[in-house]
């Protein structure tokens, strides 16, 4: 069976990982492909190990092609952010809250796939308008 990327040993040291996100990543989940085309995402992937905590930095750094609301054409978007995971160890999984994730101790790995699939879209703006068209409106409404 193949090793997923995108499990990450809680036993081990501090590391730095890195990935690359495109449309690959996105199959993994289900989406809507019309949203955004050819994501080309670069993530570090920074942890950190002190006693019971587990300290998961992100370093998101790419562009996303959208589609505009208004003009339905395509457009660039950056994406540039970065996001932390506190990882805790409790009797119980409890859900991310605030930044934090309890797991039960039993625990050994945890797969990040979703945490950045999530990041992602939520990195996404809700009304994709073209920064063109938004300079443009902008103009007009000041005269």
């Amino acid at each position: 069976m193949k090793k997923n990327i995108f499990d990450i040993s809680l036993l081990s040291k501090d590391e730095k990982i890195k990935f690359y996100i495109n449309k690959n990543f996105f199959k993994l989940f289900i989406y809507n492909k019309e949203d955004f085309l050819n994501p080309k995402i670069n993530l570090i992937l920074k942890k950190k190990n002190k006693n019971n905590l587990i300290i998961l930095k992100f370093y998101f750094k790419g562009i996303i092609t959208l589609f505009c609301d208004i003009t339905n054409n395509k457009f660039i978007f950056k994406i540039k952010k970065k996001k932390k995971l506190n990882i805790m160890f409790g009797k119980k999984k409890i859900e991310e809250e605030n930044n934090y994730l309890i797991l039960p101790f039993y625990y050994k790995k945890i797969n990040i796939s979703k945490y950045i699939y999530e990041s992602i879209i939520l990195m996404l703006p809700f009304k994709k308008i073209d920064p063109k068209i938004k300079k443009k409106y902008i103009k007009n409404i000041n005269k």
